[in-house]
């Protein structure tokens, strides 16, 4: 009898189509659902429309620069257009079995929960909550639970959240500031190095204030996780899988970002110009004609 069941079990197998392994490209694109980095790219024209607006309320910006910076962003930081360029650059520069070691932790309990609410945070509407807290919620950790904020602390510094984020707002300033330059005064506008060397000289100031901000929206994304948790995912990413993880990603979004914010300087200062010749045209056309 148990033949018989072995000879159609064998059947059964050689009957059934055998699944292909799955390509590099494919587990790719696969590793960036799992681990939130796709949510987080989605997120990325709301974000900086927002901070448009928040720029624009601190120091009032022209009409047409808001809308030039608008159009930028919605063609520079399209999602599917960031989405292709870290989808190459995975593929590259990761092995399919560091991606397979990245996985078999995102399917854990832990990992699942980790994505879902660094998911959760990654939101503009999130972001904002935990920027309106930036002062309280140190405090409040520190009198109430200081282990947190001391894991909070060293997830930064494990990351290298705090480089990455400094090193995207000096590259976006500084493309920034020379589309503007460039647009507004083009014989007059100075070398994009000189450019970044005036705001690197910030860069101290700029540590500090992103320091605040990380640490506010690391704390109100994980105060649904345990300290044991946080634990557990430090641990994670202090091995050679998790590394990749925390920091080769971050890596590889933030190059990424900093090329396509050199495109944003030249497209915003290109839409900056283009608006200031068509007010200058139809201004011409309103005024009253001589004789």
């Amino acid at each position: 009898m148990w033949m018989r069941l072995l000879y159609a079990g064998l059947g059964l197998l050689l009957a059934a189509p055998v699944a292909a392994a799955p390509s590099k490209p494919a587990m790719a694109w696969t590793l960036m659902d799992k681990s939130g980095l796709d949510t987080t790219i989605s997120y990325l024209p709301d974000q900086f429309h927002q901070g448009i607006d928040q720029a624009s309320q601190s120091s009032p910006l022209p009409a047409e620069a808001q809308a030039a910076m608008r159009k930028a962003t919605d063609e520079v930081f399209a999602p599917e257009v960031i989405r292709e360029e870290v989808h190459a650059r995975i593929v590259d520069r990761v092995s399919k079995e560091n991606m397979q070691e990245v996985m078999r932790f995102l399917n854990t309990e832990l990992g699942r929960k980790v994505v879902s609410l660094e998911e959760a945070a990654a939101s503009p509407e999130a972001s904002q909550k935990a920027l309106q807290q930036v002062s309280t919620l140190r405090r409040q950790y520190r009198e109430n639970n200081p282990e947190r904020l001391q894991l909070v602390d060293d997830y930064i510094a494990t990351t290298r959240a705090n480089k990455f984020t400094t090193d995207f707002v000096v590259n976006m300033q500084t493309a920034l500031t020379a589309g503007m330059l460039q647009a507004l005064s083009p014989e007059q506008a100075p070398p994009v190095d000189e450019i970044r060397k005036q705001i690197e000289q910030n860069r101290f100031q700029i540590e500090g204030q992103v320091g605040q901000m990380l640490s506010a929206q690391f704390l109100y994304a994980y105060r649904d996780a345990t300290n044991q948790e946080l634990r557990d995912y430090l641990e994670f990413l202090g091995s050679p899988a998790g590394e990749m993880f925390g920091r080769k990603l971050a890596a590889i979004l933030d190059e990424t970002m900093t090329r396509r914010s050199r495109t944003f300087g030249q497209e915003f200062g290109g839409y900056l110009q283009e608006a200031g010749s068509e007010s200058e045209g139809s201004g011409a056309e309103s005024s009253p004609r001589e004789g």
